[in-house]
This record gives C-alpha cells, sequence and structure tokens, in this order.
C-alpha cells in the first residue's frame, strides 16, 4: 500500500493468519484505517482462499498465500520479505489494532527505539468469559499493569534489527517471538512501551471455549518448553499463581466501569487457570506445522 503522492509508508505490518480465520477482514480494515496508512500484507498458510475473501470485502493489500500450515515463525519472515517500510510490526488474524496503533509505534520508532510493545484490551467487555480469559493471559499487558511487570510482547522491529538478528524461529509451534526477544536482549537491546498502542484481542465468549482455549494453550506451552527451555514459562503451578496475580491485579484499575468488567471474570479464573495447568501438565501435543 502506497501513500499519498507515492512515499512508501514508514510501518510495515504483516497481518499473520491460519487457513484465512474468521475476522481475518476485520483485522485488515483495522489496518486500513489507521492514520497514517501502514503498508499491509497477508500472510496466510493452511488455505481457506484469503485473496478472495478480502476481496470481496473490497480490502485491497498484498497476500502471501501458502497452502501448507506453517508455524508463526515462519508466517512472520514471510511477512518481512515481502514488504519495505523500515520498521515492521505484526497483527494475528484474530486481533484488531485500536485507532493510534500505527501512529504511536511510529512516535516511538522515530525516538528512537528498535522495538515498540503493545497493550492488550478485551473487546467483549462485560462478557465474563472474555473478562476471565483477559485476566489470565494478558495481565501483563493491560493498560492497569505497572509498567516494571508488564510483558514486552506484540512488538514491532526496526528492519535494521531484524536483519541483524537474523529471522524468527521456524521450527516452534509457538515461543517465536520470546525466542527473539531473548536475542534482542543479548544484544543489548530493550523494547520500549507506548501506551498508544492497543490491540484489541477477540476472547473466549463461553466457559467451556474458556476451559478448551486455555487446555490447548497449556498444552502449546509445553511444547514450547521442551524446545525453548524454561524461559518460556508456562509450568502448571506458576499458572495458578499467575491467576492469583490477575486476581489481586484488577484493584489496579483506576477507571471503576473497567475494574467492574474485570472482575466480571473473577469466578471463571480457577476454571481457567487449572485447564492450562492440565493442559501443560498432561497433554502431550504432537508436532505439526500449525500455526
Amino acid at each position: 500500500m502506497q501513500t499519498q503522492g507515492g512515499d512508501l509508508p514508514e510501518l510495515a505490518v504483516a497481518v499473520l493468519s491460519l487457513g484465512a480465520e474468521l475476522g481475518l477482514e476485520d483485522a485488515v480494515a483495522s489496518l486500513l484505517q489507521q492514520s497514517p496508512a501502514p503498508e499491509v500484507v497477508v500472510v496466510n498458510s493452511g488455505g481457506g482462499a484469503p485473496r478472495a475473501r478480502l476481496e470481496a470485502a473490497g480490502l485491497a493489500v498484498t497476500v502471501v498465500d501458502r497452502s501448507d500450515r506453517l508455524f508463526p515463525g515462519a508466517v512472520r519472515n514471510l511477512g518481512v520479505a515481502a514488504t519495505r517500510a523500515p520498521w515492521v510490526g505484526f497483527l494475528a488474524a484474530d486481533c484488531i489494532a485500536l485507532p493510534g496503533w500505527v501512529a504511536g509505534r511510529l512516535a516511538a520508532h522515530r525516538a528512537g527505539a528498535h522495538a515498540v510493545a503493545s497493550l492488550l484490551v478485551n473487546p467483549y467487555e462485560r462478557n465474563r468469559s472474555a473478562a476471565a480469559a483477559a485476566l489470565l493471559l494478558h495481565h501483563r499487558r493491560m493498560a492497569h499493569t505497572p509498567r516494571s511487570e508488564r510483558l514486552h510482547m506484540g512488538l514491532s522491529f526496526s528492519r535494521e534489527l531484524l536483519e541483524r538478528l537474523g529471522p524468527f524461529r521456524d521450527d516452534v509451534r509457538i515461543g517465536e517471538d520470546s525466542e527473539f526477544e531473548q536475542r534482542m536482549r543479548a544484544a543489548g537491546v530493550r523494547a520500549v512501551w507506548s501506551d498508544a498502542v492497543r490491540t484489541a484481542h477477540r476472547n473466549p465468549r463461553s466457559p467451556r471455549a474458556l476451559v478448551r482455549e486455555q487446555y490447548a494453550r497449556g498444552s502449546r506451552r509445553r511444547q514450547a518448553r521442551e524446545q525453548l527451555g524454561p524461559s518460556v514459562g508456562g509450568l502448571p503451578v506458576g499458572t495458578l499463581i499467575d491467576a492469583g496475580r490477575a486476581w489481586r491485579g484488577t484493584r489496579l484499575e483506576t477507571d471503576t466501569a473497567q475494574r467492574r468488567n474485570l472482575r466480571r471474570g473473577w469466578p471463571l479464573l480457577a476454571p481457567g487457570a487449572l485447564a492450562y495447568a492440565a493442559g501443560s501438565f498432561v497433554a502431550r501435543p504432537r508436532p505439526s506445522r500449525e500455526r
């Protein structure tokens, strides 16, 4: 995508998609509505006819489509290779970039940051299951999270850094971003936060969906630990402790309505955490090329 006058956008965004999943159009549209406009490429693996879907929705973007299923690192690498902008970000197809997502990243990058992290927002504020999922999975990436406790995730990077440190690992099902950040830290590079960069993540909206997703995430986390080592986290006991921290952390939300919405998820924190712990303790996922 070109900006007015034919200038190359400063930020490229690769939308990461598996099987042209539901919500892909919304993810792309959320980027095209940003100001300034980014360079957008959709990288899809596992089929699903993403190009036809996007064209039917009137969304004109570059599409890289692979019929085989790829791990996220391979999808990210294809996105980097398919773009030219000096800074590169990523957006999962089950997420939406909220207003200011591009401008906030660019402001931080222009100020000298090689990597810029994002906050995560629950778009289903009054849904109990979605609130529980947000607390269990993202309580260290919320606006009320103390900066000293925040995780540097949802990163955009300078292309120079990506070229210097090399590609994302393409042989792990999850954790490719954590592994890359380990390389960043080893090279003396630290990510910065921009509270203007907010990503809405589609969380499960029923107790059954919550438990199933948590179990699957725990299972995938176990596989990541076996491949990348203990630095990726995800121990069963740690998961239960983390749920307690998420529960206590809601008191830090100063907005009364938002605090009330988060507390809707409290009754489901224990079942969700137990499901995650069970997945990371019991399940042994079979290797696949799935994103």
